[in-house]
């Protein structure tokens, strides 16, 4: 699930609109400079992004709430496949 979320070029690009809808804005700043620091691909701020989540969120880190906020920024493309891979996700409850 992660890499399909990661390996989006538009999520990646992009990456701080989906903070926002998974109300992580206050990681962003954080997650950018250790991206910077080390010199690592930007697609990794994905997965930091990811994993802080569900390490400060845990109770709303579900692939429910990862495909709405998916959906709500347009990337339905990667909402698509994740639910494709997943179908039982799009029904799971919070």
């Amino acid at each position: 699930m992660m890499n399909m979320v990661r390996e989006n070029h538009r999520v990646v690009k992009s990456w701080t609109t989906l903070a926002h809808a998974l109300g992580m804005s206050r990681q962003v700043h954080s997650i950018r400079t250790k991206v910077l620091v080390y010199g690592e691909d930007l697609e990794l701020c994905v997965v930091y992004l990811l994993q802080e989540w569900v390490g400060t969120a845990a109770s709303k880190a579900t692939l429910s709430n990862l495909l709405d906020a998916l959906r709500s920024e347009s990337y339905n493309d990667v909402a698509g496949l994740c639910t494709q891979m997943h179908p039982t996700a799009s029904k799971q409850g919070d």
